[in-house]
């Protein structure tokens, strides 16, 4: 076991490359429209200097102010009062410029989200966001992603690129999740929170299994929804965490086997393997965190590869964790 990630320099050749292509041609996604409006909302913030420019926004963009008041502030006053401090404080001057400077060209990302958003409405026609907000709520609020009243609301300040400067409450984003906040991610983290409007689950199955087939499912069609990333990207893994855990997997197969840990409903145990932690200890010094989601994807795109009669639709609407690690038939051996 202490041999486990002993030459991680030859990992980085595993480019964690899916197996599996996009079932959905150019033409059928190009045929497919999408009416989502964008709106960059911390860009107008910069604005807000007084109580007729607060009134003036607030009554312009009422799904923010929603939001806003359904999430943190007790009152429409509030709020306005709190975007006039933001607007005249120094600090957070700083922090709004710097997101208008880091976004002034924001047309990648919203390219990005587009064609996810389109790749959702092919597996699920009725699927439709009416639109997409970037505002800015001030690094201490925890805002990063959120759906409300069929519009998304991305806390683009959590994805600046000096996060030394600009840093988001430590003691939520540690170094190994804020790691993850990128430019290049925000279409992935929306497609994530997206997943849980068809991620179905039996709520009585507590067991460590069944919460790592309810993430692999979710890798899956964050995979499914955007076909260009990699196995690595969708999971948040750098190349050397995804390398090193696909050498390993029979170990860390084993390690599952021998500990009886697939149907545990101990929390604490299956918070050890589910949850973010900069790495998964009781398997190796060096196994990359969220081990047990990494497996539940494993078993998850096997039960693909081996049921092709089962659709996207069809995977995400099953509950029976057991039914889909028996028909995964994934049983990874030592090579």
């Amino acid at each position: 076991m202490k041999y486990f990630f002993l030459f991680t320099s030859l990992l980085l050749l595993l480019a964690s490359c899916s197996d599996t292509e996009s079932s959905v041609s150019s033409d059928e996604l190009d045929a497919i429209k999408i009416k989502t409006r964008f709106n960059r909302l911390e860009l107008k913030q910069q604005e807000i200097t007084d109580v007729t420019k607060a009134n003036e926004f607030m009554t312009q963009y009422p799904s923010f102010v929603n939001l806003m008041l359904k999430r943190s502030l007790p009152s429409r006053e509030m709020l306005g009062k709190v975007l006039i401090q933001m607007a005249n404080d120094p600090q957070n001057k700083q922090l709004l410029e710097a997101c208008a400077s880091d976004y002034k060209d924001f047309s990648d990302v919203e390219l990005a989200i587009t064609n996810a958003f389109k790749y959702i409405k092919y597996y699920y026609p009725e699927f439709g966001v009416k639109e997409v907000n970037t505002f800015s709520g001030g690094l201490t609020s925890g805002y990063d992603i959120a759906i409300h009243d069929s519009s998304i609301f991305i806390g683009i300040d959590h994805f600046l690129v000096d996060k030394e400067k600009f840093r988001p409450n430590p003691q939520v984003f540690h170094n190994y999740i804020l790691k993850s906040y990128s430019r290049e991610n925000i279409a992935l983290k929306i497609s994530q929170l997206l997943s849980q409007s068809y991620n179905a689950y039996d709520k009585q199955d507590q067991t460590l299994l069944a919460n790592m087939i309810f993430f692999g499912k979710a890798y899956y069609f964050v995979k499914a929804v955007n076909p260009a990333m990699t196995d690595a990207t969708v999971m948040e893994y750098d190349k050397e965490e995804w390398g090193a855990a696909e050498q390993h997997v029979h170990i860390i197969w084993e390690h599952f086997l021998k500990r009886e840990l697939f149907y545990t409903t101990d929390r604490k145990i299956i918070s050890k393997y589910v949850d973010p932690r900069p790495k998964t200890g009781e398997v190796a010094e060096a196994c990359p965190g969220r081990i047990g989601q990494w497996l539940g994807y494993k078993i998850v795109q096997s039960y693909m590869q081996n049921n092709p009669d089962i659709s996207l639709q069809d995977l995400m609407a099953e509950k029976n964790s057991q039914k889909i690690f028996q028909k995964s038939k994934f049983r990874p051996r030592k090579n």
